[in-house]
């Protein structure tokens, strides 16, 4: 069967069922984003090993490695960042290449004020490879490999997964931030994730977890701890500064962890003990 024809046939089938939550989801990619240090990014590439981490290797994703590095774009190039799938089938091993405008960089560091696009623009292809991830632990190797060949619409030469050389030859399909960032532009076809992927997209840049560690700090640095709009407003600069976040994304992200950052920092429990009310401490 044609690969074309094996992409309409894939599409007739019910959605495939995978027991991979958001929550979970990002359990295993928050330490793989962290490894990447996708912030710092070089021409030499950063390299995560899926077979490294337990939790991977348990969603039957050990065969992936993940790559995130500096690269030089086509003159007129719009696209700031791409991904791409590549399969090493003698070592039964998956490739996927993150990689980031070199021009969002000066003499190899961030450029100040490109900091937080370089941040986005990682996370949207690290999730959008994640999704592939998910489509190959469901999908029959030679069925998932026509999928990404149609999908991506560019062949890459791996010279070395180990060292995560490669040679372009026709031109690679890559993503920019105009585009509705959804479940439906990261889902791949009928792969039953049960998650939603834009919400695994925030929490990777801003998850609650960390706007608690963040507000934790902020009150031990503040004086009696301050009122919690001042907290919240000494948090909020920190996570925009120290996290290179929009000011607006960091806010509207506050407003939905709220109510559980203020029953942690402003209401402390109260327990009825033979009789009495008395403060939990």
């Amino acid at each position: 069967m044609k690969s074309r024809g094996l992409l309409q046939e894939t599409l007739r089938y019910p959605m495939l069922s995978h027991d991979l939550t958001t929550q979970k989801a990002f359990r295993l990619l928050r330490p793989v984003l962290q490894k990447l240090d996708v912030r710092h990014l070089k021409k030499e590439p950063h390299i995560v090993r899926a077979s490294d981490y337990p939790n991977l290797v348990d969603a039957g994703m050990g065969k992936w490695i993940i790559t995130a590095r500096q690269a030089t774009f086509r003159e007129g190039q719009e696209k700031k960042a791409f991904g791409f799938i590549a399969r090493d089938e003698k070592k039964d091993r998956f490739l996927l290449s993150i990689c980031v405008d070199e021009r969002l960089f000066i003499d190899g560091d961030p450029n100040p004020v490109s900091r937080k696009e370089i941040k986005k623009l990682a996370v949207h292809e690290l999730v959008h490879g994640f999704a592939f991830m998910v489509a190959a632990t469901i999908l029959d190797d030679g069925i998932f490999c026509d999928i990404v060949n149609l999908l991506m619409r560019s062949r890459i030469e791996i010279s070395s997964l180990d060292s995560g050389e490669y040679t372009e030859s026709l031109s690679i399909v890559g993503y920019s931030l105009n585009c509705a960032i959804n479940d439906a532009h990261f889902r791949i076809l009928g792969t039953g994730f049960k998650g939603d992927y834009s919400e695994l997209y925030n929490d990777l840049l801003l998850s609650y977890q960390l706007a608690y560690e963040f507000m934790e700090k902020a009150k031990k640095q503040m004086e009696n701890g301050g009122d919690f709009p001042k907290l919240l407003k000494h948090t909020i600069d920190a996570l925009v500064n120290e996290k290179a976040l929009d000011s607006e994304f960091v806010e509207k992200r506050m407003r939905l962890f709220l109510p559980w950052l203020y029953s942690r920092f402003c209401i402390k429990p109260q327990y009825k003990i033979a009789g009495h009310a008395a403060e939990g401490h």
